[in-house]
Parts: C-alpha cells; structure tokens; sequence
C-alpha cells in the first residue's frame, strides 16, 4: 500500500492520504492497478481484495500512533460490488474491532468499476458505515455511475466529494471543464461537504481550484504516492512545521 498526500488548499496542510495499492511482480515487473484490480472484480475477488486493503490501512495507522506518529484520515477505495455485499459492514466492523483502529481516521471512498445490481443494499451499508464514525466520500465525481441521484440519496452520510482527475486536466483550457469544476464545488456548498480535486498537476490547475473555492487537493503537483516510510516523514515533518 502507498499513500498519496491529500492538502487543504487554505494553508497548505496536510489533511489525509488516499490508500493506493502498487504490486510488483517478481517475473512480470510493475503491475498497473487498472489490471490487477480489474481481475480480482472478474474472478470474484473484488470483496476480499477491498477488505484486504482496508486491513492493511487500519494496521498502519494503529502502528503509527504506537510510535508515536498521529497521521490524518486514510481514504480506501471500496468497490460499488463490494458496496452491494450483504455482510460487507459486519466484516468491516471486525477488522475495526481487532485492529483497535480509530474510526474517525478513516474514510471510505464510493467507487464505481461496474453497474449497480443493488442499490437498496448500497445505500444502507453507506450509512451503517457512516454510522460506525467513518468519512464516506464519492470518488471521480462527474464520471461513471456517481450520479447526481445517487449523492442526492445519500447526502446526509456524505463528507467529501472528489473532482475526477480527468475534469481536472484541462481546466486551465477547456471553459467548459472549468464550469464543470466550479458546478461540482457549487454542488458541495449546496450539500455542506467538502471538495477534493484529483489530479492537480501543475501550480496553474492549483491556483484555479483555489481561486474556484475548491476545499482540498491531491496529485503529482503536490505528492506522489508514498511508500509507508516516505508518508511517515511526512507526517512528523508537517508536525514539526
């Protein structure tokens, strides 16, 4: 798992990381996760795979703070299909229970990789979730199946909504990508949530999100994702500062 920094554009804090997993292969070199986490959703090894993920982040932070390194919120994708499972949230809860990790250090991250089968269940197990103390976001915002119905329905569990990168990549010359974003940042003020940006790139994208009202940012501009040691530094350097 590696972690890409997420900043408040107001003062440039450090906010949260988003949990990305890399895998590298010992025959096969660098996998993209676009691959490898499209395969286990075809073979059925979506669930487990989210939930595996999941484990590894509440770990780390519980290792954190018993050396004495307070991170912010962690965000983990969690699939629509993994969303839809009816046990989903008993096991989420039983990874928070052996772990012993802080639920309001976790954010869970709606993401769509395929068409909603079950809806009704989708929608209860979010605001469980929500109910447990975790952050619920919705992820690329603007693409897929992350509907304006959808954040309509669930606007009372909702913390976050993130800008997909790919409205984020030519804001700076596209007029109607600019519209865009400031439409889904107006949409956050209408739903008290806050807005993250995906995919900031260069200073120019930052200042316009900014100067748009956007909340937060991530991306190559400010950080890649970070191995657990470089996120670590981080973590004691923004401390320190």
């Amino acid at each position: 798992i590696h972690y890409q920094p997420q900043y408040e554009f107001e003062n440039n804090k450090l906010v949260g990381f988003e949990a990305l997993s890399r895998w590298m292969h010992k025959d096969l070199g660098y996998i993209s996760p676009d691959v490898f986490i499209r395969i286990a959703e075809d073979i059925g090894l979506h669930f487990e795979f989210d939930l595996w993920v999941f484990t590894q982040v509440c770990h780390q932070i519980v290792q954190w703070r018993e050396e004495y390194v307070y991170s912010p919120r962690i965000a983990i994708n969690i699939s629509f299909k993994t969303l839809e499972m009816t046990d989903f949230v008993t096991r989420l809860q039983s990874i928070i229970e052996h772990s012993g990790c802080p639920t309001n250090l976790l954010e869970i991250e709606v993401t769509e990789t395929a068409s909603i089968s079950n809806m009704i269940t989708l929608i209860d197990n979010v605001r469980a979730v929500k109910k447990l103390g975790i952050n619920i976001a919705i992820d690329d915002f603007g693409t897929g199946y992350s509907s304006l119905s959808l954040v309509r329905t669930l606007r009372s569990s909702l913390d976050t909504l993130k800008i997909d990168r790919s409205l984020v990549a030519d804001i700076c010359s596209s007029p109607l990508d600019r519209e865009f974003a400031r439409k889904v940042i107006g949409l956050g003020e209408v739903l008290e949530v806050k807005v993250l940006a995906e995919g900031v790139e260069t200073l120019a994208q930052r200042d316009l999100l900014q100067e748009l009202g956007c909340d937060y940012a991530q991306g190559y501009y400010f950080d890649k994702a970070l191995t657990v040691k470089a996120a670590e530094k981080l973590i004691i350097k923004q401390r320190n500062e």
